[in-house]
């Protein structure tokens, strides 16, 4: 059970970012989905310096008293638990655009237009959510299809260096 959750909306710079509460329901969720994600072992790239960048996420869970932290941002979900940093892979940003969506449904107004003005600039809308899915998709299979094209290349270039 999760005792309380925050998000913050990695946005602004120079001025405080806004904060959110996610219920209990979305917290698991993200947590089971999380689970499921495949571990990154290449490096990141770095978030754009300016505009929207991501989420944080702050859970106090209950009844041990433990804390997860992570950021969610640009596909990638970036865990520390306990000293040690992973990174896992949400190809179709599952993650992220539902916990938009959590800051879309808050009371405050404000807060709720810049969150849909995000999840419209990044094409979460509709079709876009698919969009999105299927250009990441291509996107691993193009280096996927690099890396066998550069390993067969070594391996013809030892076969006729060694003849």
């Amino acid at each position: 059970m999760i005792f309380s959750a925050i998000v913050e909306l990695d946005v602004y710079s120079g001025q405080a970012n806004p904060r959110w509460k996610l219920d209990d329901k979305i917290c698991q969720d993200v947590l089971e989905e999380i689970s499921h994600l495949a571990t990154e072992r290449t490096k990141m790239p770095k978030p754009a310096p300016l505009g929207y960048r991501g989420l944080s996420v702050l859970m106090d869970i209950s009844p041990s008293g433990e804390r997860e932290a992570f950021y969610v941002g640009g596909g990638y979900v970036f865990l520390r638990h306990e000293g040690t940093e992973s990174v896992r892979i949400d190809d179709n940003r599952r993650i992220e655009q539902k916990l938009l969506a959590s800051g879309r449904r808050t009371p405050d107004k404000k807060l709720g237009a810049l969150v849909s003005q995000i999840l419209q600039t990044l094409g979460f809308q509709g079709a876009g959510i698919l969009r999105n899915a299927m250009l990441t998709r291509f996107q691993q299979l193009i280096v996927a299809m690099a890396s066998v094209m550069f390993a067969l290349s070594r391996s013809l270039n030892s076969l006729f260096s060694a003849s």
